[in-house]
């Protein structure tokens, strides 16, 4: 004090003002820069350094200001908890609404914030976005083997994100200890109800859900990988059925792809060692087939199925100007189960021809020419996929057919290959809520060595099918327009039993023997088996697939058509049993196991609950139960 008291009246001045000047541009810095701490720690210490006066005062006052932030951004996750709102805010749904109408609408309020909430969570950061741009890095590796290591990296990397997101055992605790105070018993079951379908559904977070607790589903942006391509289109491949869970070892011989070539655009020729049936899903093209010393072109369009062999050379264009053509694919590999290769003789370095690789002296000898003249027709560089002038589409387009008779005969097992097949030609469901279309083994003979049901459906705005089940064909369904959502009920995934099964897989063990001994060392009084509702939103170019037995829905947006193509694999005996809707299945009942099977409702009121519904495989869906005036039919193809 006896310092400050000898010191001139104007330097304490200064002193004063460069302390409260200082204060004031340190909490001016940080304040507008509201973001990262650690970035803005670095920022005001940078910002001390230059103005070189009363360092240590400028230092102390950032490292206290950004310890604040700390703890602030600490109290700002306490203090609100999005999925705690939303539970609360479903809560007072059911206590203050006095009718259905006015819960759903309050719960769809309840949804609405918590969908804006979240929005805004993924702008700050994009795991999907960072996903994307890895996959586009991967492009840039020129040699396929390192593409697929860098987009397996990319996948292993968005994986490890999606699992340190949430903690889905703490939410679930959470939301039980919600339902503790509830006053009345009923709501406080429908509370815990709740708490058990998020636990299931949302609790265990959608992307692991759909990883590992739900291996039905197959997205267009996680599970498919590219098999080759260029700027003019490419071809992607699904990853195998039974790698993705052991429940799908049943399709361990199938795989699925994807192909797309863009207007004006040729396909090289090359063969697989693959039996392959398509599915124009958009566009029109010509496909060319060769075998030994003939070859047939014909005209395709959004529709048609028609089927390559093994080893038939295929070469395709897309001869419009304006639309990309789309095929879907499924393939039975004849070689290693599972797995197809192309073989392009066509090409040089890129695509690389198989010629390249026999030695100078076969080459020279097999064609009886010199090496060096050989060599010139091996220089394509331009990938499997080239674009082509008009003037060689109408080259290409010149021997074309529309399919009207064109048969190379019998192949050696006796099945006649037949024009391509309009899928348009059998209609055999069909209302005001949509149509289905299919072409079965009797219809079209090479499917007949396949067992291959071919199927189309389309869902009007608000449309669903079922429920209902096949047989003994398992569906493997392509979204190809629109979007919509699937509940199936399966028996495999309630609990953690489909990590038990998973277990049991890789030890090689049977899940059915195992669950017979634990049903006998129980004795009689057990409840049988338990069923998981598994939902899955559609988008195009998704792949689901529906095990034999498994009761299914289907429901279309209400904002537009819906439209699947459908591989029913296994299905020459194959029947579509509806349970609900004019052909219910359990309208054939008697009246006696229908009343015990029922709760012992009278046979009559069952019979009126089952005659309720008229409409046949096509119903309203949940959004569209009652008819708002829809004016005809929507022209599919």
């Amino acid at each position: 004090m006896a310092i400050m008291k000898r010191l001139p009246l104007f330097l304490l001045l200064s002193l004063l003002y460069v302390t409260v000047a200082l204060s004031y541009n340190i909490d001016e810095l940080l304040s507008n820069q509201r973001g990262d701490p650690e970035q803005e720690l670095q920022q005001c210490m940078q910002q001390c350094q230059v103005t070189r006066m009363a360092t240590e005062e400028c230092e102390r006052r950032c490292l206290q200001r950004y310890e604040e932030q700390r703890r602030g951004q600490g109290q700002d996750q306490q203090r609100r908890d999005p999925e705690r709102e939303y539970r609360e805010c479903r809560q007072r749904c059911r206590q203050e609404a006095t009718r259905p109408e006015e819960q759903q609408q309050c719960e769809q309020w309840c949804e609405d914030q918590r969908s804006k909430g979240q929005g805004q969570d993924q702008q700050r950061r994009d795991p999907e976005r960072e996903y994307r741009e890895c996959r586009q890095q991967c492009q840039q590796e020129t040699r396929p083997e390192q593409q697929r290591q860098c987009e397996q990296y990319c996948e292993e990397r968005r994986r490890g994100q999606d699992q340190q997101r949430r903690d889905p055992e703490r939410e679930y605790r959470e939301c039980r200890q919600q339902c503790q105070q509830e006053t009345r018993p009923e709501q406080q079951r429908q509370c815990e109800q709740y708490c058990e379908e998020q636990r299931r559904g949302q609790g265990q977070g959608q992307d692991q859900q759909e990883r590992e607790e739900h291996p039905y589903h197959f997205q267009r942006q996680q599970h498919y990988e590219t098999r080759f391509g260029s700027e003019q289109g490419e071809l992607s491949v699904l990853q195998r059925f039974d790698r993705r869970s052991n429940l799908l070892k049943g399709l361990k011989d199938y795989r699925a792809a994807f192909l797309e070539a863009k207007p004006n655009t040729l396909l090289l020729p090359h063969h697989c060692d693959a039996e392959s049936v398509f599915f124009v899903a958009k566009g029109n093209g010509i496909v060319n087939l060769v075998r030994r010393e003939k070859r047939q072109s014909y005209n395709v369009r959004y529709g048609d199925v028609f089927k390559a062999q093994a080893g038939t050379i295929i070469y395709l264009v897309n001869n419009h100007e304006r639309e990309n053509l789309w095929l879907v694919q499924l393939s039975l590999p004849v070689n290693t189960p599972g797995h197809f290769e192309e073989f392009f003789g066509a090409g040089g370095e890129n695509p690389e021809s198989f010629y390249k690789s026999f030695s100078q002296g076969i080459l020279e000898a097999a064609f009886n020419e010199e090496y060096g003249r050989l060599q010139r027709m091996f220089q394509q560089r331009l990938g499997p996929f080239v674009r082509v002038s008009r003037e060689q589409i109408q080259a290409l387009s010149r021997h074309s057919s529309n399919a009207n008779s064109w048969i190379f005969g019998k192949d050696r097992r006796g099945y006649e290959e037949e024009e391509p097949y309009r899928i348009t030609k059998r209609k055999t469901e069909s209302n005001q809520y949509g149509q289905l279309y299919e072409v079965r083994p009797d219809d079209y003979n090479p499917l007949k060595n396949l067992g291959i049901t071919v199927s189309f459906k389309n869902f009007t705005n608000g449309g669903m099918i079922g429920p209902y089940y096949n047989s003994i064909a398992t569906t493997l369904a392509f979204v190809v327009k629109g979007t919509g959502y699937s509940e199936m009920v399966c028996p495999h995934l309630s609990s953690s039993s489909y990590e038990r099964e998973s277990e049991r897989g890789e030890r090689g063990e049977s899940q059915e023997g195992s669950r017979g001994q634990g049903q006998r060392g129980q004795g009689q009084g057990q409840r049988g088996p338990s069923y998981t509702r598994v939902r899955s939103n559609l988008s195009p170019g998704d792949w689901l697939v529906v095990p034999a037995g498994h009761p299914v829905a289907t429901v279309s947006s209400t904002n537009q058509n819906l439209q699947v193509v459908c591989f029913e694999v296994n299905s020459w005996s194959n029947e579509r049993i509806p349970l609900a809707g004019k052909n219910n299945v359990m309208k054939q009942l008697e009246d006696v196991a229908a009343e015990v099977s029922f709760g012992n409702i009278p046979a009559r009121e069952l019979k009126e609950i089952f005659n309720k519904q008229s409409n046949s495989f096509f119903y309203p869906g949940p959004e569209s139960r009652h008819p708002r005036g829809r004016q005809g039919l929507f022209s599919v193809i």
